[in-house]
C-alpha cells in the first residue's frame, strides 16, 4: 500500500466498526464454536483460538447469504507458498535446516487439533483437514490482538489485515473504544507514495 497523498502524524488512516469485525467471541457463538467451547476446548487444544477462528470461516463460506460472504471472498485461496503445503521436492530444498522440523510439527499440531474436534463434534467431520488447516493459515497470518472495553481478545479486521509492515514503523493500530472500532493512525508524517 502505497499513499495516495501526504499524511501527517496523528492522522487516522483506517477505521473499521466493531460490527465489521470478526471477534473470537462471535466464533466462539457460531453453531460449532458452541460445542467446541462447551467441550472445553478453549484449555484443550493446541491452538484453541485458531480453531474457533477457522470453525467460523469454514461455516461462514458454506451460508449463501452470510453477512460476511465479501470478506472471506477477498481472502486468499492458493495457499502452496506456506512451507506446510510444500511438495516432496520442495522440503528436500530445505534438507539439514531447521525449517523441515518446525514443517512437520505444525502439520502433526494442526492434525492433532483436527482430530480432536472431528471427534467430539459430529457437525465438524463436513470440514476436510486441507480445508481446515488452510484456514487456520489465514487467521495465523491475519488476526490482530485487541482490547474491547477491558476484554482481551482477537479478530479478523478487513482492510487492516491487507496491509504490510515496515521498519521502522510509521503506524500504530488499535481498538479505541471511544470511537467503537479498530484504528491506525499515523504516528510521523508520511510522505505521498
Amino acid at each position: 500500500v502505497h499513499a495516495a497523498r501526504d499524511i501527517p502524524k496523528g492522522e487516522t488512516i483506517l477505521y473499521v466498526p466493531l460490527k465489521e469485525i470478526i471477534t473470537l467471541e462471535m466464533c466462539m457463538q457460531s453453531p460449532i464454536g458452541i460445542q467446541m467451547f462447551n467441550r472445553g476446548f478453549r484449555q484443550r487444544l493446541l491452538s484453541p483460538k485458531h480453531s474457533f477462528f477457522s470453525c467460523f470461516i469454514m461455516e461462514e463460506t458454506r451460508k449463501p447469504d452470510s453477512y460476511w460472504a465479501k470478506y472471506i471472498d477477498i481472502l486468499p485461496k492458493s495457499f502452496e507458498v506456506y512451507p506446510i503445503f510444500y511438495t516432496e521436492e520442495e522440503m528436500s530444498w530445505l534438507e539439514n535446516t531447521d525449517m523441515v522440523r518446525m514443517v512437520k510439527t505444525k502439520l502433526e499440531d494442526m492434525k492433532k487439533d483436527y482430530d480432536t474436534i472431528t471427534t467430539e463434534v459430529p457437525d465438524f467431520k463436513q470440514f476436510p483437514l486441507k480445508e481446515y488447516m488452510e484456514k487456520r493459515l489465514l487467521v495465523a497470518s491475519r488476526i490482530f490482538g485487541i482490547d474491547i472495553y477491558d476484554n482481551k481478545t482477537d479478530g479478523f479486521v478487513p482492510y487492516a489485515d491487507m496491509l504490510n509492515h515496515k521498519r521502522p514503523r510509521e503506524t500504530s493500530w488499535t481498538y479505541c473504544n471511544k470511537r467503537q472500532g479498530f484504528i491506525i493512525e499515523a504516528i510521523v508524517d508520511i510522505k505521498r507514495g
